[in-house]
């Protein structure tokens, strides 16, 4: 099957360890996850937003990180 996941998704997902967006990407191995350079760059900017780097502590190798499993899934 294949998926796509919006931004907001895969941010949730990365951000809350206990939601159902987590339950998905736990299982990102069944299907096969479809994106784009453009939803790659959107998930970068919105981790870069101010709110979420200091309620999350996010800092610029995390993104990184976050990112490039991102990339390499899709």
């Amino acid at each position: 099957m294949r998926v796509v996941l919006d931004t907001n998704i895969l941010v949730s997902a990365l951000l809350v360890k206990n939601g159902i967006p987590a339950r998905i990407i736990e299982r990102v191995e069944q299907f096969e996850l479809l994106g784009s350079n453009e939803t790659l760059a959107e998930l970068e900017r919105v981790l870069h937003y101010p709110r979420l780097q200091r309620k999350y502590s996010l800092s610029e190798v995390i993104i990184t990180v976050l990112s490039r499993g991102y990339a390499r899934q899709v």
